[in-house]
């Protein structure tokens, strides 16, 4: 039986649901996963994503919510207070996409990704490495493709910008 900190085993449960309504709006799909377990305590994780195709052109919007609990390593390697916190991250993205010919089409795609509490390895002289939670991460950006294609072959070319966030 694995045993941290003198305790049995840690006991985790989660549950996850989706639903999806599909029409002539467009499809929306809303989903929701909550997970607790003994070390970490309980965590929530809500999604919602809505597509629609207008003729040659098709749009898709997304905004989710995760999370990462830290593993028994990053708690045996962490703060000596076991005060490790779970990474919260929130995504933002819409997406544009235009059919041009039967074979051309282009898809924009804007991001905005938010880490809260990243657990991260920092270097210590004594351990060598421990685990620590940053103040927070992320990375927006916009990617643009291009998809030349037929039956047989498909062409694709892209390129994206982004740039690292702190809050």
């Amino acid at each position: 039986e694995a045993v941290l900190h003198g305790h049995p085993a840690v006991r985790d449960c989660a549950v996850f649901g989706v639903i999806e309504l599909t029409g002539k709006p467009g499809m929306l799909n809303a989903g929701y996963r909550i997970e607790g377990n003994d070390l970490a305590g309980q965590f929530a994780a809500p999604r919602l994503a809505y597509a629609k195709l207008f003729g040659p052109v098709n749009v898709k919007l997304i905004w989710s919510s995760a999370f990462k609990v830290p593993t028994v390593m990053n708690l045996n390697y962490g703060p000596g207070d076991g005060a490790l916190k779970s990474e919260l991250a929130t995504t933002k993205e819409a997406e544009l996409g235009v059919r041009l010919a039967k074979i051309i089409s282009i898809t924009v795609n804007a991001y905005d990704t938010r880490i809260k509490n990243p657990i991260s390895v920092v270097y210590d002289p004594v351990t060598e490495q421990r685990y620590a939670n940053r103040d927070a991460a992320g990375t927006t950006g916009l990617d643009a493709r291009l998809s030349l294609g037929s039956k047989r072959t498909t062409v694709l070319a892209g390129y994206g910008l982004n740039r690292p966030v702190s809050q």
